[in-house]
């Protein structure tokens, strides 16, 4: 829901159609879902290893004249993880990168005319950083994360950065085998 801290870049494509056609009517916040698989080991109370995320979401952008933004988002990000064994909770932060890609369709009002155009992009460079904790029932448990992604991809029709990643906070299930 906002630019990630420390490593989000920020964007002027959703501030350039608004300064021109109205104030964002709708959300930012999206409700993505995410599949996680975590592949390490501990030793001594510690584990390293890899992780690969499968992420997706869409958002439908209305501003005050009516124009519309439609962002159909999908995402592989894989890196690094972290876990450590305390007690009942088991804490683990991770970073890395991947691939975003992104279907973005407008429908804008420039002047008198209205314009209809459908992209198709990737991010550049996109970055993640994740903070959480796992709550053991045995094999399975519940999973509370806290992830920042910037991920920014540059919109052909207004030549700005659209940024399809930021700050999420998730809850879920685990299971471990």
């Amino acid at each position: 829901s906002s630019v990630a801290p420390g490593i989000g870049k920020g964007e002027s494509y959703v501030d350039t159609i608004a300064s021109r056609n109205g104030a964002l009517q709708s959300s930012r916040r999206v409700i993505p879902l995410v599949l996680r698989f975590d592949f390490y080991r501990i030793m001594n109370g510690w584990g390293g290893g890899f992780g690969i995320d499968l992420q997706t979401y869409e958002n439908k952008l209305t501003f005050a004249d009516g124009s519309e933004v439609r962002i159909s988002s999908r995402a592989i990000y894989y890196g690094f993880t972290y876990h450590l064994r305390m007690g009942s909770f088991y804490p683990y932060f991770g970073f890395g990168t991947g691939s975003h890609y992104a279907r973005v369709q407008e429908l804008v009002k420039i002047g008198n005319v209205w314009y209809a155009s459908t992209f198709f992009g990737q991010a550049t460079d996109p970055l993640y950083y994740k903070l959480g904790v796992r709550i053991p029932f045995g094999s399975w448990g519940v999973l509370l994360t806290q992830q920042a992604i910037s991920a920014p991809l540059r919109a052909p029709t207004e030549e700005k950065d659209l940024e399809l990643g930021g700050v999420s906070n998730l809850i879920g299930l685990y299971w471990g085998f």
